[in-house]
C-alpha cells in the first residue's frame, strides 16, 4: 500500500491499496434509510509503482442475485477525495465508460453482473505511474461486490498475482488488523483506510505484539473524504525488527466518529494475499 510518496510497492498498496478492503469484514454492508445499501471499496490501483517491472489493474465484479431487478449508482475518488480521473470501462452497452468518477444510476437485472475495469491495457490510455482510487457503490437491495487486484509482468502480460477483496461497510469506528511480517523475506501487511466523512478525522493506530505488549502507537488525522494507505512497518517507523515471522495485530479507532472504510493485504514479494478486517464496533 502506498501513501504519499512512499517507495514503488508502498504506491501500490496504497496497497493497491484497495482506509481499503483482507479484508474479510463482519459486515460488508449499510442500510441507510432502511432501503439504501452502500459499500465502499477501499482499493482501487491500476499502472505500475515500480518504474516499469509490472503492473496492476483492478476489476470490480457486481452481481445480483435478487430475484428483481436493483437500481445501483457509483463514485470513484482520487486519494485527496476529489473525483477520480481514471478511465473505467463497464460492461455495460448504455455506459461503457466512466471517465468523471460518477456512474449514474442504472438497473441491474436479476441474475445479471456489472464489470468495471481499470485496466493497464492501450485502449484505456493507461497512466506511465500508478494510480490509486477509492470507490463507493450504491444499490436499492443487497448486492455482491468483489475488487480484484491483479498484478502482471508489464512486459510479458503474464500473471503474477490476483486477490480478491471484499468490500468495506462505510460506517467502522473501530477494527483489528492481523500482521505477519518477515523483514528477510519482506512479507508486510498493508492496509488502506478511507474516512467516508465529509470533516477530518482523528483516529489512532496501536501496534501490539503476540503477548499483547504495545510495541507503538501513531496518532493521525484523515480530510474528509480522503484515502491513506500504507504498509504497517513504514506507517509506525520500524526499523531493526526482529529476524523470522513475527504475528502482530494493528487496532484503528476513530475518536470522533464512525465514518471509516477499510481493507488490508499481505505482500510478500510479487504475491498478494487478503487480510481479515475485523470490525470492533
Amino acid at each position: 500500500m502506498i501513501t504519499n510518496g512512499c517507495t514503488g510497492r508502498t504506491r501500490a498498496l496504497l496497497v493497491a491499496i484497495t482506509i481499503v478492503w483482507a479484508l474479510s469484514l463482519n459486515t460488508g454492508w449499510s442500510q441507510i434509510g432502511g432501503t439504501t445499501v452502500t459499500q465502499v471499496l477501499p482499493q482501487i490501483a491500476v499502472g505500475t509503482f515500480d518504474g516499469g517491472l509490472t503492473r496492476f489493474s483492478t476489476v470490480i465484479e457486481i452481481v445480483n442475485a435478487n430475484p428483481v431487478s436493483v437500481t445501483l449508482s457509483g463514485s470513484f475518488f482520487r486519494q485527496d477525495g476529489t473525483a477520480s480521473n481514471l478511465v473505467l470501462s463497464t460492461s455495460l452497452t448504455t455506459f461503457p465508460t466512466i471517465t468523471n468518477g460518477v456512474l449514474p444510476t442504472i438497473t441491474l437485472d436479476p441474475n445479471r453482473v456489472l464489470v468495471i475495469s481499470a485496466t493497464t491495457l492501450p485502449s484505456t490510455t493507461p497512466p506511465t505511474t500508478g494510480v490509486v482510487a477509492w470507490g463507493s457503490i450504491v444499490t436499492g437491495s443487497n448486492v455482491s461486490i468483489t475488487t480484484f487486484l491483479e498484478l502482471r509482468n508489464a512486459t510479458t502480460n503474464a500473471l503474477l498475482s490476483r486477490v480478491g477483496l471484499p468490500t468495506s461497510p462505510p460506517n467502522i469506528t473501530k477494527f483489528v488488523v492481523p500482521r505477519a511480517s518477515n523483514p528477510t523475506t519482506g512479507l508486510e501487511l498493508g492496509f488502506a483506510l478511507v474516512n467516508t466523512n465529509f470533516f477530518t478525522t482523528s483516529l489512532t493506530a496501536t501496534l501490539f505484539n503476540a503477548t499483547g505488549a504495545t510495541v507503538a502507537t501513531r496518532n493521525f488525522t484523515m480530510p474528509g473524504n480522503s484515502h491513506l494507505s500504507a504498509f504497517a512497518g513504514q506507517f509506525f517507523g520500524l526499523v531493526n525488527e526482529p529476524a523470522g515471522n513475527s504475528f502482530q495485530f494493528i487496532v484503528f479507532d476513530s475518536v470522533s466518529a464512525p465514518f471509516l472504510a477499510a481493507a488490508g493485504i499481505e505482500f510478500e514479494g510479487f504475491v498478494q494475499s487478503n487480510v481479515p478486517v475485523q470490525v470492533l464496533r
